[in-house]
């Protein structure tokens, strides 16, 4: 993901492709997002340009890559996640968990019961018998 500045967004998208090409990278996806305003100001400005790269590339190539962006003026930000390949299926493409259903037991104030239990209460302190 990187953030861009409006001014320049299609010369600078080129130079992070220029900068990936160096180092063989393979792209699996890329998606302009369009411009947005920023929560905070970044650089001193409000608006920037949101573009999104998923690529492959060699693992010992990054530290020379993250460098290279971080010399760029016109990326004022950026987020590198790294997916790791499991089981053959790369990780964007997993289908994801669902999310585990309670029991019926636990949703007792939703759904109105027939039987009506008693109160059960709880003394921690013993009652002295003498």
């Amino acid at each position: 993901m990187f953030i861009l500045d409006i001014a320049d967004e299609t010369k600078t998208k080129q130079e992070i492709k220029a900068i990936l090409s160096e180092h063989g990278y393979n792209l699996l996806k890329e998606e302009d997002m369009g411009v947005k305003t920023l929560a905070y100001k970044i650089k001193k400005r409000e608006k920037a340009f949101y573009y999104l790269l998923e690529v492959e590339l060699p693992p010992r190539s990054l530290k020379e890559i993250d460098k290279e962006i971080r010399l760029n003026e016109k990326i004022l930000k950026y987020m590198s996640i790294f997916l790791k390949e499991r089981k053959g299926i790369p990780k964007h493409e997993r289908k994801k968990k669902k999310p585990i259903k309670e029991s019926s037991n636990n949703n007792a104030i939703d759904e109105p019961s027939d039987t009506v239990k008693e109160p059960v209460m709880v003394n921690s302190e013993r009652s002295k018998e003498n």
